[in-house]
């Protein structure tokens, strides 16, 4: 299973989710004066869709590298529901996105990435880890 597709399904939209640590590495080591590729880590609170509630907290940490684009302009720790996507090579992971109903049930919500957003995330290769169940 692909892990964007793993993702989704043990997680969701990361529906009241809470970010932890936000941690970005500019893939500079100043000891060797080496570059590599720059990453992001984003340790996040949040339900495992496929248990029981009172078992469906984990600590998970998702680990996005070569970044394209990143924006952290306001931080707000709860996550209300994100937009993750993948378009061509690159992840979108939208925290604050637009949110909207679907109007022809009137029932479901959909979010899609937002312009100005205050943390979003483009980058070209995504992992994730469960650091706590």
């Amino acid at each position: 299973m692909k892990v964007l597709e793993r993702i989704k399904l043990e997680y969701g939209d990361f529906h009241d989710a809470l970010v932890v640590n936000f941690k970005y590495d500019s893939g500079f080591d100043y000891s060797t004066k080496e570059i590599t590729i720059d990453k992001i880590k984003i340790r996040i609170s949040c339900f495992n869709l496929n248990k029981k509630f009172s078992e469906s907290n984990e600590l998970i940490e998702l680990i996005c590298t070569d970044i394209n684009y990143l924006n952290f302009s306001k931080p707000n720790s709860m996550i209300f529901q994100a937009f993750i996507e993948k378009n061509e090579n690159e992840y979108i992971l939208d925290f604050d996105p637009i949110i909207t109903s679907d109007r022809e049930t009137g029932k479901d919500l959909i979010s899609k990435e937002n312009e100005n957003s205050s943390f979003i995330v483009k980058c070209n290769k995504i992992e994730f880890n469960i650091l706590e169940q």
